[in-house]
């Protein structure tokens, strides 16, 4: 499980299936390339709350932000924590929609750069 964060004690594996893309993009009122675009904010918690909350839907499609919020307050390791998230949201998002990690988009599809 590489994209794993322990969180006040117990370990939660990420996962970012387009549903989870979708939830995160909803609940941020925000386009999959405005999320991208932004970078990381550690300040910005909701935003990494939303983030974190979207890579746990997988596993309990139940679980709230508000949980979520409360499971991060006894967290000692935040920055950690949204470090893999990111990263995984990132590259998932980046695999499904073919997306060049790269300076050279060229393989990158028009329609998805605009």
């Amino acid at each position: 499980m590489a994209n794993t964060v322990n969180i006040a004690g117990s370990d939660f594996e990420l996962k970012y299936p387009f549903e989870a893309v979708r939830e995160i993009s909803s609940k941020l009122n925000m386009s999959v390339g405005e999320i991208l675009q932004s970078g990381v904010d550690f300040t910005d918690v909701n935003k990494m709350i939303v983030i974190i909350w979207g890579g746990l839907l997988y596993n309990n499609r139940k679980l709230t932000i508000n949980t979520v919020s409360k499971w991060l307050d006894d967290a000692e390791n935040y920055p950690e924590v949204v470090g893999v998230a990111v990263n995984a949201y990132v590259d998932s998002v980046a695999s499904k929609l073919q997306l060049n990690k790269g300076d050279d988009d060229e393989d990158v599809d028009d329609s998805v750069k605009n």
